[in-house]
């Protein structure tokens, strides 16, 4: 499988006009980034692939010292699982 590829306010996997897999996120002051939206085609369903675009975000989120304010309900269920990013949640 493919690493994920990053661009402005997004990663993914695929190629660069068709992803097969995508995280969209959006910057806002405090620093916050928005989760905004995590496709995944069925062809790749049940591999994990939305915990690793989620896990992208958050370590780009680590590095910036930002917080998450996740509106995508995907990610925001996959953050609230997992106590030990109660503290990355704006």
């Amino acid at each position: 499988m493919d690493d994920l590829k990053q661009k402005e306010g997004l990663f993914y996997l695929g190629e660069d006009d068709k992803p097969l897999a995508l995280i969209k996120f959006s910057r806002k002051e405090g620093p916050v980034i928005v989760i905004e939206h995590t496709r995944v085609s069925e062809t790749l369903k049940g591999r994990g692939i939305g915990g690793r675009l989620v896990e992208a975000v958050v370590g780009l989120a680590k590095e910036e010292g930002a917080k998450i304010l996740p509106l995508c309900s995907y990610a925001r269920a996959y953050l609230q699982k997992k106590a030990e990013y109660e503290d990355i949640l704006a």
